[in-house]
């Protein structure tokens, strides 16, 4: 989310805060923010009839007092229906209109009152997502992915038969400032030979300090890219290398799990129908759910999966969101999204 004007007086906490979606949760963020009796604005486009004779669209922008709101994660679009309470030279005064948000569009959102609440869940929402990238080396090639919590984005796919990094080191170029940091693996010495080219390098020395090198293990060999980002960003012995980032501790648990389920340990289980029992025992010591599982399209579906975890919370239960973009997500999703440690085995 990104919040553009804040004119929110603090002394009532009346006013209006002006402010563009940018990715399906924050519309989910607005389906709980927005009220009927708020009043929107927003461009939007209209057929006006022109000399009372041609039909023309045109973009205007229009403010209503909201009655209705609808929602569609899947579209990423929240409808928004009321009438109008501002004149427009082509739009009656009290006439009814419907503004679509949509993402990428900027529009204010007033209040007679803010909740704390809803001020907390913008800025929240507006919380950027920290990223690596990853410049791994493999017998033929380079790949350098850029990792968040939700996506690996493979930004760039380089032979290395020479070992000639100008390339690399050019799509690298654009990231610095941008990302964290910057993970340099390979099982081979190249690895070294980059980060020495990296040091040298005059584009990259503002981040050199960022660059960390790091020695890929020899069972990933063959594995694929996101097979290798995961066993480093879970490795333990990495743990202050990522130290902070939520997701990444996340995905560690998810991969101890794993190791339990593989040992046959009876302070595991998997599915909605066994936690709930391991809960009405209070056994449940740590829930893991997919991102996809946590927050499905329906809006109904998401906010009973909101109840759930509440539940699970109150509980003094842990909670880990595994993203389905990476390695591990994909694992738990294919075992049905949802899974749990035991404090003790109460079958």
């Amino acid at each position: 989310m990104k919040l553009e004007k804040n004119k929110v007086d603090q002394r009532n906490g009346s006013g209006s805060i002006k402010m563009v979606p940018e990715h399906q949760d924050d519309i989910y963020v607005l389906s709980s923010v927005i009220d009927a009796g708020d009043m929107v604005t927003s461009a939007t486009t209209r057929k006006i009839q022109i000399d009372g004779k041609t039909q023309q669209r045109m973009m205007l922008t229009l403010k209503i007092k909201i009655e209705t709101i609808n929602v569609d994660l899947e579209s990423c679009t929240i409808y928004l229906k009321g009438r109008t309470v501002v004149i427009n030279e082509y739009v009656k005064l009290g006439s009814y209109h419907t503004i679509d948000i949509t993402l990428g569009q900027s529009f204010e959102l007033e209040k007679e009152e803010w909740p704390a609440m809803s001020i907390k869940l913008l800025k929240e929402a507006t919380r950027p997502q920290p990223e690596t990238a990853f410049i791994v080396f493999y017998e033929r090639e380079c790949v350098v992915s850029i990792v968040t919590r939700s996506k690996i984005s493979i930004v760039l796919k380089q032979e290395t038969k020479n070992r000639k990094f100008a390339n690399i080191i050019k799509a690298l170029e654009k990231y610095v400032g941008k990302v964290n940091l910057f993970v340099v693996a390979s099982m081979f010495e190249i690895r070294n030979d980059f980060n020495k080219a990296v040091q040298a390098s005059k584009e990259l020395k503002e981040a050199s300090g960022s660059f960390c090198v790091v020695k890929v293990p020899p069972e990933c060999r063959g594995c694929s890219n996101s097979k290798v980002i995961n066993t480093i960003l879970t490795d333990k012995d990495l743990s202050k290398t990522f130290q902070g980032i939520q997701y990444i501790d996340d995905l560690r648990e998810i991969d101890d799990f794993f190791v339990r389920f593989a040992k046959g340990s009876e302070l595991v289980c998997i599915g909605m129908e066994d936690i709930r029992e391991a809960m009405n025992y209070g056994a449940l010591k740590r829930l893991m759910v997919t991102d996809e599982k946590m927050k499905p399209v329906d809006v109904e579906e998401r906010r009973k999966m909101e109840m759930f975890c509440k539940e699970v919370q109150a509980m003094n239960c842990k909670i880990s969101v595994i993203p389905i973009a990476h390695f591990s997500g994909e694992r738990l999703k294919d075992m049905g999204g949802v899974c749990a440690v035991l404090k003790f085995n109460y079958r």
